[in-house]
């Protein structure tokens, strides 16, 4: 941080002022990252899915790799957005599992 140096009377006298406000750190929060928005993104398609799928076909649909769509997936069932199916393994979203029509 510079210090400004300001004559304050007539005798010379020398006070310390802070430096210009531009040199501070900005008060208000970063905005959230384009991995966040992403994600985001991600987890509306996800959930808006009709049916079970794949790993591959998510991951297809989402134009991501296979591994990318996997964490997601994980992420996603731990907020119980998706549910995880077994034999065999897919992915479908809580808000349209149990609908009959």
């Amino acid at each position: 941080m510079s210090i400004a140096m300001e004559d304050t009377t007539d005798y010379g006298i020398q006070a310390e002022t802070p430096a210009p406000a531009a040199e501070a750190a900005p008060a208000t929060p970063a905005p959230s990252t384009a991995a966040d928005e992403l994600f985001a993104k991600a987890r509306s398609l996800v959930a808006a899915m009709e049916g079970p799928r794949t790993l591959a076909v998510i991951a297809t649909e989402l134009n991501v790799s296979k591994s990318q769509a996997k964490d997601w997936l994980q992420r996603l069932a731990e907020e119980g957005v998706v549910e995880k199916l077994l034999r065999p393994v897919r992915y479908r979203s809580t808000r349209t599992s149990g609908r009959l029509f």
